[in-house]
């Protein structure tokens, strides 16, 4: 069997490789091989890649599997990532790890997308059991070739994966990720960054208050970290009624009125310990609003036929969503998206960085030296020339909305501040 050092000298790794496998490493002996590999081979690839193929792909391919068959560090490698992301319970994170480039140079990122691809029969398998048809568990390998246009973006074009998008592909093994359509769906409990929804049981209107805490900047919007603030939302329940600040389905705080709710007329739509599909907009273009909402029906049909659970609101926490994009890419297809949805602009995060991986296939160094060869690199640029953080927005849609998507109907019911003026519904 195949040593520690020699593994480490073949990939071209070096002592902090080293610190991370030599935990692992009887472990993997035990349940990795450095003979032929399944995944690295032409007909397994062709038979779960999901994307376009192309004549450059099937050279760098080719060329990945005479190299991984003439050396057993690169099949041990492969069989190793498969274990340690896609077999073994905890998975291990493998994103510290650089790419292989002694032994495959250009087409290291290749080789990493070969080996996770190894993870499709196993989705196959996954769905059969729960019941899930064949072809659900093909879609779910569209999100390579998506992820190789991130790595593209970050590699001189060169096609490839990124190890720390490997995590996400776990989440299809153990049946809590599905793509149907142009989007995926993310099950997880209810997170803490969706804002408390209410409806009023009479007549369906919504009521979206701020969570307790969130600060509020001088655009009446969330306040990024390091901002003024100049208002503090509040949240609590007394008397049978919930007292709060609304929010306007564009994100503004009506931080000069409070509202309260009678529970007896109001329910929250969806509580804590619920399960909810969180959705995420894999790349690969075309997210016109027709496919947007043909993926959205399609889920309020397949969790409860397949599932058998009914959800009653979809949620999205996403760097398209932030408002900024409103002002340098209103005429965007994610612009279109987000005015379907209730949105809520959410705090920023520690680095302010917030979507440049997905765009740039990367977020390190300087943004100044990213390229700047399309509308949405150039809208990066203005906001970081102009000072201003890239961040996220929090946005959601409930089931029994969906069949409205495509009509903007919240912004057209919520965003006028009027809407919290009803008696019944203003303090």
């Amino acid at each position: 069997m195949i040593q520690l050092d020699y593994f480490i000298e073949r990939l071209g790794f070096g002592p902090a490789e080293t610190a991370f496998f030599a935990p692992l490493w009887d472990e993997l002996v035990e349940h990795c091989s450095d003979g032929p590999s399944r995944q690295i081979s032409l007909d397994f690839m062709k038979r779960y890649w999901q994307g376009a193929w192309s004549s450059d792909l099937e050279a760098r391919a080719a060329e990945v599997v005479r190299i991984t068959a003439a050396e057993p560090a690169a099949a041990f490698y492969a069989d190793a990532l498969d274990y340690l992301i896609m077999r073994r319970t905890p998975p291990v994170n493998c994103a510290v790890l650089p790419l292989p480039e002694k032994l495959f140079g250009s087409n290291a990122g290749v080789f990493q997308m070969m080996a996770v691809l190894g993870a499709a029969p196993r989705v196959v398998e996954s769905f059969a059991r729960l019941g899930i048809p064949e072809h659900y568990a093909l879609a779910t390998q569209q999100y390579l070739p998506g992820a190789s246009i991130i790595y593209a973006s970050g590699h001189e074009g060169n096609p490839g994966f990124n190890l720390k998008q490997a995590y996400w592909v776990r989440y299809y093994i153990d049946g809590r990720l599905f793509r149907l359509g142009r989007l995926e769906y993310l099950l997880h409990p209810l997170p803490s960054w969706v804002p408390p929804v209410f409806r009023r049981r009479g007549d369906g209107k919504l009521a979206v208050l701020l969570a307790d805490g969130t600060p509020i900047g001088a655009d009446r919007r969330t306040a990024p970290n390091g901002a003024e603030v100049v208002f503090t939302a509040s949240l609590r329940q007394r008397d049978n009624h919930i007292y709060g600040t609304p929010v306007t389905a564009d994100g503004i705080a009506q931080i000069d009125r409070e509202v309260s709710l009678d529970l007896d007329e109001w329910e929250a739509i969806v509580t804590p310990w619920e399960i909810v599909p969180s959705l995420h907009i894999p790349s690969g273009g075309g997210m016109t609003l027709e496919l947007l909402a043909a993926s959205l029906r399609e889920a309020v049909e397949f969790f409860p036929r397949y599932l058998n659970f009914s959800p009653r609101i979809f949620v999205c926490h996403s760097w398209i969503f932030s408002a900024d994009w409103e002002e340098l890419l209103p005429e965007s297809n994610m612009m279109k998206f987000r005015r379907e949805l209730y949105t809520v602009q959410s705090p920023q995060r520690a680095s302010g960085r917030d979507g440049l991986f997905f765009i740039f296939g990367r977020d390190d160094g300087e943004v100044k030296s990213y390229p700047a060869d399309n509308s949405v690199r150039r809208a990066f640029h203005e906001l970081f020339r102009n000072g201003r953080p890239a961040r996220s927005g929090t946005a959601f849609i409930t089931a029994a909305d969906v069949e409205r998507f495509g009509s903007a109907y919240y912004l057209g019911l919520y965003r006028d501040p009027d809407c919290f003026d009803a008696p019944e519904y203003h303090q």
